[in-house]
């Protein structure tokens, strides 16, 4: 007899395919379903990223999910009346600090404005605490951590660390400078920035992070789960250089899971900024690219100037294009030469669609 199940025909796009196709991956060999979510991620590369995010949460919970109901229960009780007997909000006291109203919530903690109240001196800061819940040894360690990094980075752009300690219930918290303003996004709505303005600002941001990356602050946090860390996309742009295919495919499969977009050059950057000057159908070496480069761009050392390639900037990106399509015409998506470059710029460009970059 057949199987009903087989006999019924469900959309592989629908909610009901989507757990079909993860009770079917479920079943495999952690191997084989790396696998078979890479064949998938090339047809259905949504539906691949929504199942990579399943079982990677599947992987992830915490090994408390994984006991009895009745094993939690007290614990929870427990933590429920803590938190009515010592509630910690605006208007309460932590340390020498006045807290005055909530400015954000995160993954693993919240933001509160706050004011120095001890008479020592006037100073309204940034008070960051552990949130109630999350204040597990490992998540404490972590947050530790974030805080004695944080007291060592010196960066214009990145919030000094002033102060720390620990709440009246046991919770750590930090104190950072308060820094008036509003975001990169609603700033640029507001003034209607024009292009150029943007991606300064966007390049200022990226130094910031790329110095906390350096000093090791920035965690590993849950953007899925963090309100602080909202954001229409996130890209990652690399090239294939010398990688071997293997760690190629573990990157693609990786950002696949996250959600991540990339914007990958075969076999590398600069074949992206050769395409605002010349076409380039045939296979190329990395050197080779940087060599015809800096034919166009005397003295070419990874910094381009935006308005040497603006000009140009429709041309390279209906030359990309071509070399897409050739890639997909000889079954050889992502081959050299490729750029995935504009796709990235074309996204940032939609943002500022009806802006003026004069």
């Amino acid at each position: 007899m057949n199987d009903p199940l087989k006999r019924t025909w469900v959309p592989p796009d629908s909610e009901a395919g989507l757990w079909r196709r993860f009770d079917e991956l479920a079943e495999l060999a952690t191997s084989e379903r790396a696998s078979a979510l890479a064949e998938l991620a090339v047809e259905q590369p949504a539906l691949a990223a929504r199942l990579a995010q399943l079982f990677a949460a599947e992987k992830d919970a915490p090994e408390i999910l994984s006991q009895p109901v009745a094993a939690r229960a007290p614990g929870f009780v427990a933590a429920a009346f803590a938190a009515d007997s010592m509630d910690i909000g605006p208007g309460s006291r932590i340390g020498p600090y006045q807290l005055l109203k909530i400015l954000g919530r995160g993954g693993m903690g919240e933001v509160f404005l706050a004011e120095r109240a001890d008479g020592v001196f006037e100073q309204r800061v940034a008070l960051k605490l552990i949130k109630r819940g999350m204040d597990s040894e490992e998540i404490v360690r972590r947050f530790q951590r974030e805080r004695q990094i944080l007291a060592r980075l010196e960066h214009p752009g990145i919030a000094r660390l002033l102060d720390g300690g620990t709440a009246p219930d046991g919770r750590p918290y930090f104190v950072l400078e308060l820094v008036e303003g509003e975001s990169i996004l609603f700033y640029c709505r507001r003034v209607k920035a024009p292009l150029e303005e943007r991606l300064r600002l966007v390049i200022a941001a990226c130094e910031a992070v790329d110095a906390a990356h350096r000093s090791l602050v920035v965690r590993d946090a849950d953007r899925r789960m963090d309100d602080l860390l909202r954001y229409d996309e996130v890209w990652c742009v690399f090239d294939v250089d010398e990688h071997p295919p293997a760690r190629l495919q573990e990157a693609r499969l990786q950002a696949s899971a996250d959600g991540i977009y990339l914007a990958v050059s075969n076999p590398c950057f600069e074949l992206w900024a050769l395409l605002h000057f010349q076409d380039q159908m045939a296979h190329i070496e990395r050197g080779d690219a940087r060599r015809h480069l800096q034919r166009h761009v005397v003295g070419y050392g990874k910094a381009l100037p935006f308005k040497l390639l603006y000009p140009a900037y429709e041309k390279a990106v209906q030359r990309a294009q071509e070399l897409d399509r050739r890639r997909e015409d000889a079954d050889d998506p992502g081959g050299n030469p490729s750029t995935g470059v504009y796709r990235l710029t074309e996204r940032i460009r939609e943002g500022g669609k009806g802006i003026s970059t004069e």
